[in-house]
């Protein structure tokens, strides 16, 4: 089931985008393909197949999961 998931494009767009680094981008877009960010930026291609997320008055923020090899601390 996470394979299916991963392996798709997603489109959140017309967000408030806060970048790790750099100015926040208003009205922007945030493009995942096979569960990897490759673009961020107003005015971006949305390809024709990608499932779209309309984030339009809501922010968009950077998340960073953490891959742990044990489950113990």
């Amino acid at each position: 089931m996470i394979a299916l998931l991963l392996a798709q494009t997603i489109a959140i767009t017309g967000g408030t985008v806060y970048p790790v680094s750099g100015p926040k981008l208003a009205n922007a877009s945030v493009l995942i393909r096979d569960g990897r960010i490759v673009a961020v930026g107003a005015n971006l291609p949305i390809p024709p197949d990608a499932t779209r997320i309309d984030a339009a008055g809501k922010w968009i923020t950077a998340a960073h999961r953490r891959r742990r090899a044990s489950s113990a601390w």
